[in-house]
C-alpha cells in the first residue's frame, strides 16, 4: 500500500540516528509541520539551486519525490528491508506523475 503526502521535508547533510537528536529538535521548533527528514536529496536541491542563480539556467523548479524506509532512529538497522519496498513505491510514484507534465514539443 502507498500512501501519499503533499508537504515539506526537512533536508540537510546531518545523519539523525537517535529520536533524541539535537538536530531533530532543532527541527521541530524551526517547523513542526515536516513530514519527514532526509539527507540524500540534499546534494541534489543545493546543486539544483546553485546553477539556478546562473543567468544561462532555463530550469523550472525542482521536486523531490521520497520513498521513506525508516523512522530515523536506533532501529534504522532493523528497517533495511523496507529500503527497496520504499525506493519502488517512490518510483511508482514517479511514473505517474510524470504523466500529468505537460510537454514543450
Amino acid at each position: 500500500m502507498i500512501n501519499v503526502f503533499n508537504g515539506s521535508i526537512g533536508s540537510g547533510s546531518a545523519v539523525i540516528a537517535n529520536k533524541l537528536s539535537d538536530i531533530k529538535e532543532w527541527i521541530h521548533n524551526y517547523n513542526d509541520k515536516f513530514f519527514a527528514v532526509e539527507m540524500e536529496a540534499y546534494g541534489f536541491s543545493t546543486a539544483f539551486y546553485e546553477s539556478s542563480l546562473s543567468e544561462k539556467s532555463s530550469t523550472f523548479g525542482a521536486c523531490v519525490i521520497r520513498g521513506i524506509s525508516d523512522l530515523a532512529d536506533t532501529k534504522k538497522k532493523e528497517t533495511k528491508n523496507y529500503r527497496f519496498p520504499a525506493a519502488s513505491n517512490a518510483a511508482i510514484v514517479l511514473k505517474e506523475f510524470v504523466k500529468h507534465i505537460p510537454s514543450f514539443d
